[in-house]
């Protein structure tokens, strides 16, 4: 059996996969911390879950299967940096990279990491992976990545990285020969993108260095003036 986590601030989902692929079960927990909403197999009750971890483990207890069942975890990350462009096992370099990421997306990758801790904690000798929306997206040329800053800035990784890319590939891989020619894919959600693929390779997409960029979302502006921003931390200063 394979768990499959996607760990959010304040939530957590799962679902169970049998070897086939199949998904056999699933629960999930919202508004952790505060009166959280746990739901799965029937059931859907409020209890106390203060952090990721005991909201873990209720979630666990709520899909029916002992942690012995499982042949391992895998993990949706949102931010894979420079680095990180593959599915790959979970090691503690491989968790250094995902933290290094938090800049990057302060709003996913912590939560990300937190859901990986919370396995770590119930099953420390659980094998687990990782997958990265930003993967999808290392296929861009420069043309479409770079900025038009100093090489000194580009290299800190000031740079375009795209995102939802776990739900292009799934489309990619959905279409299947459809997917072959020029593509112009939408992700339309509370978040939201665009992404331009040819042959199921993407190569261009909206979101930039962070998920803020690109389409107006649910509570993101998306391409805003550099200046706008400047005045708006000017009025209101930068935590307002």
């Amino acid at each position: 059996m394979l768990l499959v986590v996607n760990a959010g601030s304040s939530s957590i989902k799962l679902a169970v996969f049998d070897v086939a692929l199949v998904q056999v079960a699933w629960a999930r927990v919202t508004e952790i911390g505060a009166a959280a909403l746990l739901e799965g197999a029937g059931r859907r009750e409020t209890l106390a879950l203060p952090d990721h971890t005991a909201a873990m483990a209720a979630a666990l207890e709520v899909l029916g299967l002992p942690l012995a069942a499982l042949r391992g975890a895998a993990h949706r990350v949102v931010h894979g940096g420079a680095a990180l462009v593959a599915p790959c096992r979970i090691t503690p370099a491989v968790e250094a990279e995902i933290a290094a990421c938090v800049p990057l997306a302060p709003l996913h990758n912590p939560a990300n990491l937190t859901g990986i801790r919370a396995v770590t904690a119930l099953a420390p000798d659980l094998p687990q992976y990782a997958s990265f929306d930003t993967a999808f997206h290392a296929t861009n040329p420069e043309v479409a990545t770079a900025y038009a800053l100093p090489a000194a800035e580009r290299a800190r990784g000031i740079r375009r990285y795209g995102f939802h890319g776990l739900s292009y590939a799934a489309l990619v891989n959905h279409l299947g020969p459809l997917a072959k020619g020029r593509l112009l894919a939408c992700h339309l959600g509370n978040g939201a993108s665009l992404c331009a693929i040819r042959d199921g390779v993407s190569l261009a997409t909206t979101m930039g260095y962070s998920p803020l960029d690109g389409l107006t979302m649910g509570t993101r502006t998306g391409s805003i003036d550099g200046n706008a921003v400047l005045r708006l931390a000017e009025l209101h200063g930068i935590d307002g």
